[in-house]
């Protein structure tokens, strides 16, 4: 053999270029590990995290469940040398003592310890694997850990080489933790998957609206998960002052953005309005279709919106809390109670000739909607755990802010009308006697005639979960009206607060009066109130006054538009029925655009002096949109949308705008019908729709107008993948 041939078979072996290898290893090493690139997994860490709905092409995950990063160097990592840290911050001063500021180090097995460190309630890190240049980890953030915008640091250092500077790195991109109803750890665990796809992925809704007597589900677009309704939610905790810390806190996130949802106090998301005229230019409450195209505006902007009502309050509510990760709902409260002095009564006052005194009255809405958050309340004592309500519509202030909540509904329930949060203000919404007071002009001197026991807090509601049907969910704020336990929760309230009222019931009259709707209020129609008196043992005298009037659905009156008297005889055992009918001319011209009027019905015995009060709110039924489209498209496709309406006044309506507004088809937007719509005259409007979402969708579409508004309708579409 040649010596050039041995020596070439030599440096082949096996053994030796292994050696050399291991030499190269020592040599590279003396070089300090040096970072390169992070690879986020972002598709299958948001779709493990429940994110992938997003529109943000950026990280999210969830506080509690694991999410896997993937870490590049300039050279392969020698797990026995390098010393490799991944530090997360979020805030403008993070902490470890505050726990906003997160160091992990990745191999912190292999060396000597010298604090054991207490492991509950701490991110924790498992290194997956380690090949050449690369090591894949998996992060688990702690389930009590402050949601916000974190960045990610590296860190780099030779563990045998104590002066070695540590090499630090800022990765361009940063990622969002929220709270996660699906980890046991989190305070706002939901263990049921049915009520997470409601709660928290469900972008379309109904909030229910209406009277007690009539009431139906608006359709709205919650968008939770279209740009920019996440980025405004942590915008909004910002601007609320919040500190990093509060931010692992669902109690004081919710707490923080029924302030800033309004804008009383602090140039909220949208300004509160009720008029029957707005400025221009604005939007009326009415007009909205869903949550997005207001969070949309506000960005745009940095003001607050104009306008919004309740059920617009609680509808962005929704958005926020959902987006945040909070398993939220919207729920109205028909015949709902303003109580504005705390006495757990709802106080309504007329004078000796029977007309009605509103500047003295306490008001009850046809219906007020607010919200439910699911989660465990750690800061009050067991047992009120579950849905707490709160309240972002300006009413009353709490604790120097216009807010309410969150109260354990439980709370509601049972009168601990001492748990926090406004926990008085929501039980008389919900379960106040309402007290009618006949004030004498001269003197002033007030006298307690009629106590209703009944008067509020009916049918509440929310959507039921996986279908557009309503489900009443009375039982759990109030016992069954007239019971005995209702009856002991009232009086149970009533003494840890000012109310003094015990002493306003009165004996029971032998005149019963009822008050019902002999012919339902339909726009374009007439419509029939009557008075059932019934006299359970004498021949009596009865004078009856009715005053129309209309109002906004808060109950504040706005003019009066009809009047009517009568005296009748009511005979014994037997019915007599007083009827009031109005026919569209004595209405239409009249009414507020959101159809609602009060009846103030008020009934004199002559013999006995016995008199009767009751205060009847009728909200006109409107029409429908007739909505059309493909039961199914394939992603990519553009569809036409036909949307079909029929004017059922009897004047011509103008400035009819359409509202169109779906999460994952298109973003919201607005057309114009061409001209005005003569009486009963019908138009149809196409319009092209895109969409860039898969799954199950609803498009949504609102008509407001100079006479009429708040007409709504939506239609279901399935969007396939494309093949």
């Amino acid at each position: 053999m040649t010596p050039q041939r041995y020596v070439l078979k030599y440096l082949t072996h096996p053994v030796y270029l292994t050696f050399l290898l291991f030499l190269f290893d020592l040599i590279s090493i003396e070089e300090t590990l040096k970072f390169q690139s992070l690879h986020l997994h972002l598709e299958s860490n948001r779709k493990s995290h429940h994110t992938d709905e997003f529109d943000q092409k950026y990280l999210i995950v969830r506080r509690g469940s694991s999410f896997i990063l993937g870490l590049t160097f300039h050279r392969k990592v020698i797990k026995e040398i390098d010393d490799v840290v991944l530090q997360f911050s979020v805030g403008d001063k993070p902490q470890e003592s505050k726990g906003t500021l997160i160091r992990l180090k990745l191999f912190e097995d292999l060396r000597p310890r010298a604090l054991n460190k207490v492991k509950r309630n701490k991110w924790i890190v498992k290194c997956l694997s380690v090949e050449g240049e690369t090591i894949q980890v998996e992060v688990t953030p702690a389930a009590n850990s402050s949601i916000g915008n974190y960045m990610i640091f590296v860190e780099t250092k030779n563990a045998d080489e104590k002066d070695d500077e540590v090499e630090r790195y800022l990765h361009k991109e940063s990622f969002i933790l929220l709270f996660n109803p699906w980890c046991k750890d989190d305070t706002v665990y939901m263990e049921n998957e049915k009520l997470l796809d409601e709660y928290i992925l469900n972008e379309t809704g109904r909030i229910w609206v209406g009277s007690s007597k009539f009431f139906r589900g608006r359709p709205w677009n919650f968008g939770q998960f279209q740009e920019p309704c996440l980025d405004v939610a942590l915008l909004l905790l910002d601007k609320g002052g919040l500190s990093t810390a509060a931010k692992r806190d669902p109690v004081t996130v919710i707490r923080c953005l029924t302030a800033l949802t309004n804008s009383n106090d602090d140039d909220g998301l949208i300004e509160g309005m009720w008029a029957a005229d707005y400025p221009k230019p604005s939007t009326r409450p009415s007009e909205w279709s869903g949550s997005t195209a207001i969070i949309s505006q506000y960005v745009e902007t940095l003001q607050s919106v104009r306008y919004g009502q309740c059920w617009v309050f609680s509808g962005l509510m929704t958005t926020l809390l959902r987006a945040l990760g909070i398993p939220t709902r919207s729920v109205t409260n028909f015949q709902s109670a303003h109580d504005s002095n705390a006495s757990i009564t709802i106080d309504t006052h007329f004078d000796e000739n029977m007309e009605p005194l509103d500047f003295l009255n306490d008001s009850i809405w046809n219906f007020h909607v607010w919200n439910e958050s699911w989660l465990r309340r750690p800061d009050l004592p067991s047992g009120y755990d579950g849905w707490q309500a709160h309240d972002a519509t300006p009413q009353e202030s709490s604790d120097g802010l216009m807010r309410c909540g969150p109260c354990p509904v439980k709370a509601i329930k049972e009168g601990d009308v001492f748990i926090n949060y406004d926990a008085p203000f929501i039980f008389s919404e919900v379960n106040g006697d309402k007290v009618f007071w006949m004030v004498d002009s001269k003197t002033e001197e007030m006298k307690a005639v009629q106590v209703d026991k009944s008067a509020v807090g009916k049918f509440i509601s929310t959507k039921a979960v996986g279908s557009v049907e309503r489900e009443d969910i009375t039982h759990l704020y109030k016992y069954k009206e007239g019971s005995q336990e209702e009856r002991h929760v009232v009086a149970k309230a009533c003494r840890n607060t000012c109310s003094e009222h015990e002493e306003i019931y009165g004996e029971v009259e032998d005149v019963s009066f009822e008050v019902v709707e002999l012919k339902k209020a339909i726009f374009g129609n007439s419509f029939t109130i009557g008075l059932k008196i019934h006299s359970k043992s004498n021949l009596r005298t009865v004078e009856t006054s009715f005053a129309v009037m209309t109002c906004f659905y808060t109950g504040v009156n706005d003019k009066r538009i009809f009047s009517q008297k009568n005296t009748v005889t009511a005979h014994p055992n037997k019915d007599t029925m007083v009827k009031l009918t109005l026919n569209p001319e004595d209405y239409e011209s009249k009414i507020n655009t959101d159809g609602a009027m009060s009846i103030f019905i008020v009934a004199e015995i002559k013999e006995t002096g016995q008199i009767f009060v009751d205060e009847h709110s009728i909200v006109v039924e409107k029409p429908t949109l007739i909505l059309k489209c493909p039961d199914s498209i394939k992603h990519g496709d553009t569809f036409d949308l036909t949307i079909q309406f029929t004017n059922p006044l009897k004047v011509e309506m103008k400035n009819i705008i359409y509202h169109i507004e779906g999460s994952g088809v298109r973003k919201a937007f607005e057309i114009r019908e061409e001209g005005s719509l003569q009486p009963g005259a019908e138009t149809t409007k196409v319009v092209e729709i895109y969409a860039y979402k898969y799954g199950s969708r609803e498009i949504i579409v609102t008509l407001s107008s100079d006479n009429l508004d708040d007409i709504n309708g939506s239609v279901p579409i399935r969007v396939k993948y494309s093949t």
